[in-house]
């Protein structure tokens, strides 16, 4: 891996976000080759989004591995387990035990973001999906793709860093940093997502908004 664990942590605690380029050593070839299969299984269902968790407009298609509506959830199985197995490899699950001094941590959710030209998604938290999620990983399986840069919102409002991610790279992203990806203007940008949390049991957004609504 190109980055240290102490400059990945750096990276996150100053931008929001770090990026870890093709050939960062997270995965192997045969690695990448097998996720890639994966994604484009014919029997994955696809659905498009336009309103994210937080009310933000969106435009892309989604296929889901696990969902975390209430708690998290496999979906389309088998191929969920085989890509929970392919993504959760020691280098990437390394990163995380050193951001957590060796805490147990769970993936809660994970997801293929497909987007076309025009697609974008919109400036948002993850934490409004979950207030327990703590990073993003995101996998970038397109090529050739123009726009659709990764932008993070400082603390402070302004953009802390703009990342067009390449084939093959991976953005790690603090789930309290505001992001959006802006309009793909050309190309297919495909990227498998999922969110790491220290928090295994019910999604406390669902509990609070129950409660909410009782009083």
């Amino acid at each position: 891996m190109n980055m240290t664990m102490d400059e990945i942590a750096d990276e996150l605690s100053s931008a929001g976000v770090a990026y870890l380029p093709p050939g960062s050593g997270v995965y192997d070839e045969a690695s990448w080759r097998q996720i890639d299969a994966l994604i484009n299984r014919p029997e994955l269902p696809w659905e498009k989004i336009l309103i994210g968790d937080a009310d933000e407009k969106n435009d892309l298609h989604v296929a889901r591995f696990m969902t975390d509506v209430e708690v998290p959830t496999y979906v389309n199985l088998p191929y969920s387990l085989q890509m929970k197995a392919l993504v959760c490899q020691p280098a990437i699950m390394n990163v995380f035990n050193t951001l957590f001094d060796g805490e147990a941590f769970f993936i809660r959710r994970m997801q293929v973001n497909k987007m076309k030209a025009n697609s974008f998604i919109g400036k948002h938290l993850d934490i409004d999906s979950n207030p327990d999620y703590l990073y993003s990983i995101v996998l970038q399986l397109g090529k050739g793709f123009s726009g659709g840069a990764f932008t993070v919102y400082g603390q402070d409002g302004n953009v802390s860093r703009s990342i067009t991610p390449a084939l093959g790279s991976v953005v790690i992203s603090d789930c309290t940093f505001a992001h959006e990806v802006e309009t793909v203007t050309e190309g297919d940008r495909i990227s498998l997502v999922f969110f790491v949390s220290k928090h295994a049991a019910k999604n406390r957004r669902v509990r609070v908004a129950k409660d909410a609504v009782m009083a």
